[in-house]
């Protein structure tokens, strides 16, 4: 609704950005409960510490990682010229 009410008919840019985003988000949900389980299994850390690292870590790769998977689903939802 908000695209038609913006009139932003560039539909494959909001799609490919929609499923950049929710590729990164699932990947950083699983790299944060890795490194909760990690930190509180192998080195005994207690909880709060351990989400404070996975913050960290989540704060650290959310931009890199977007940048990737953007230029990697950029080509699968926006083909080239026919």
């Amino acid at each position: 609704m908000g695209i038609l009410k913006c009139r932003r008919y560039d539909i494959d840019r909001t799609i490919s950005r929609a499923l950049a985003c929710a590729i990164v988000t699932g990947l950083l949900a699983g790299v944060c409960a890795g490194l909760v389980l990690l930190a509180a299994r192998v080195f005994g850390v207690r909880a709060p510490a351990a989400a404070a690292a996975c913050t960290l870590a989540a704060a650290a790769l959310s931009g890199p990682l977007r940048r990737r998977v953007q230029q990697a689903a950029g080509p699968a939802v926006q083909p080239g010229p026919v």
